[in-house]
């Protein structure tokens, strides 16, 4: 049962769960238009192995559909962006649910994927993040990649996944069932099946920090400090 803590803990929000659904599927069919735009302009497929810089670029699209729309739609029913997200800075939230972020990558993940070890080949969970850093040949693109990883990638998807879709499921579900269903949807929105388990562990995580405070930036925080952990392993292995 989710704990009742303050008033903002499930919030009435204008905007229903199929106007979530819009932007997600603007994003997603957005962003493969996008992607494939750039691979004409590079002259080549837009791989994971490309360089950061048309990393970065390649993302943009969907970026700007999780962290710019569910700004957009929320300005049209007015009211201050910041009071209806609930993204304000938290000294104190940054700390716990920052940490709680540090012990869901280096603990409760490894953990999840015990058992399953016999199903999946769980020496590839981090094949794609690896990938990604061996794009990585100086120092600005290491600065690059942080940026995707650990800033933009955690602003933007919170915003739409937490700050968007869960408080609209909220009104119209159970506590429970709305975090179940959007982080199902987060995890499958990865499109990385071997990495599903962690993505599923993950968005439950933040959708219970979201319930539990009312609050969006303890999940921002929880899901920096998760991505924070991924590029200095990555990073210190190079």
């Amino acid at each position: 049962m989710l704990p009742e803590t303050e008033p903002g803990l499930r919030p009435t929000v204008p905007w229903t769960p199929w106007v979530a659904l819009g932007i997600w599927v603007l994003a997603f069919f957005g962003s493969a238009l996008w992607v494939g735009v750039l691979a004409e302009i590079r002259g080549e497929a837009l791989t994971g192995s490309a360089p950061p810089v048309w990393l970065f670029l390649g993302q943009f699209a969907l970026w700007a559909a999780y962290g710019i729309l569910p700004l957009v739609v929320a300005k049209q029913h007015g009211g201050n962006l910041l009071q209806t997200f609930r993204i304000s800075f938290d000294g104190r939230a940054l700390v716990i649910w920052g940490l709680a972020g540090i012990i869901l990558q280096l603990i409760v993940i490894p953990l999840i994927y015990i058992p399953l070890s016999n199903l999946i080949d769980t020496d590839s969970v981090g094949d794609v993040a690896e990938r990604l850093i061996d794009t990585a040949g100086t120092n600005i693109d290491l600065i690059v990649l942080f940026v995707m990883i650990v800033v933009v990638a955690p602003l933007v998807e919170e915003l739409f996944f937490r700050g968007f879709l869960l408080p609209a499921l909220a009104d119209r579900m159970s506590g429970w069932a709305a975090i179940v269903l959007s982080s199902v949807w987060f995890a499958f929105s990865h499109l990385q099946p071997i990495q599903f388990p962690g993505l599923l562990a993950v968005g439950l995580a933040l959708g219970y920090a979201r319930m539990r405070t009312g609050r969006l930036f303890p999940c921002i925080a929880m899901h920096t400090t998760f991505n924070a952990v991924t590029y200095g392993i990555l990073v210190s292995q190079l």
